[in-house]
């Protein structure tokens, strides 16, 4: 995924290694986790797993994700992307790490 601007580089970088470990913590097998990976054709989740997915990640970056939102997500890079304009788009915060 290239960066829309570098300043957004740091950030990406945080948040895609926040999104592996949360689906190794569900039980994705490292193989499975690309960005091109649909959520419901390729790793097999239904909307419940999603649901506990973004409760994770919301839950480790400290920021609520909008429902409306996260219903339009497919992949994991639709993921990282909403997750990056959404952190960019409020005030500056420190993610936990």
């Amino acid at each position: 995924m290239q960066n829309r601007n570098s300043k957004n580089g740091p950030v990406e970088k945080r948040v895609r290694r926040i999104v592996y470990r949360s689906l190794r913590k569900l039980g994705v097998e490292r193989e499975r986790i690309l960005t091109d990976a649909d959520f419901y054709g390729d790793l097999g989740f239904d909307e419940t797993d999603l649901i506990c997915l973004v409760f994770l990640i919301e839950n480790q970056i400290g920021c609520y994700l909008c429902d409306a939102k996260t219903q339009d997500i497919r992949t994991i890079r639709d993921l990282i992307e909403m997750i990056v304009i959404e952190l960019t788009e409020q005030e500056p915060i420190k993610l936990k790490l």
